[in-house]
């Protein structure tokens, strides 16, 4: 009989091992699987299963600029550093769990010490923006301390990604 994790990887062959290590396991573990619950309708991002399986994936040095992402990640971004930093409850904090806060002082400081992200981000391409896979807490860190820092900021703009794309 096939685990679940083995399953999901039959499912997804196109999805690389570094992306189900980052991104797959964890949640196959904490939902169960098959993928058939309203959380893994948040963890797909309400993509049916055939567009996951469409993507073709690279890993590559992105650009992180706000304005090249959808207006649904600058709004998860944008919750999470008022949720997180500012106190301030709404759809992403209740969403996010208690373990939040701690995931992100572990990122802030490991941005401070490596000037990079701790792991790659996992992004799909919509039109010429970039939505997020996996990477929600990294971005939003990020993100505050490059507003935070501005010029000054030692950490890279570059940052290590994997990126689906549907190919054409």
């Amino acid at each position: 009989m096939k685990t679940p994790y083995a399953e999901a990887r039959q499912l997804f062959p196109n999805i690389p091992e570094e992306i189900f290590s980052l991104w797959l396991d964890g949640r196959i573990e904490a939902n169960g699987w098959p993928p058939r619950t309203p959380t893994w309708e948040r963890v797909l991002r309400h993509k049916p299963i055939s567009f996951w399986q469409a993507l073709v994936w690279s890993k590559e040095d992105v650009k992180l600029e706000l304005d090249r992402f959808t207006l649904e990640a600058r709004t998860i971004v944008a919750s999470l550093i008022l949720a997180k930093f500012s106190g301030w409850e709404n759809r992403v904090s209740d969403y996010m769990g208690s373990q939040s806060p701690e995931k992100m002082r572990s990122i802030l400081e490991y941005l401070g010490t490596h000037h990079r992200l701790p792991d790659p981000i996992i992004l799909f391409r919509d039109g010429l923006s970039y939505e997020i896979v996996d990477g929600c807490h990294r971005l939003a860190v990020f993100f505050l301390l490059q507003q935070r820092l501005g010029a000054n900021s030692p950490i890279r703009d570059e940052q290590v990604a994997w990126v689906g794309e549907l190919s054409t």
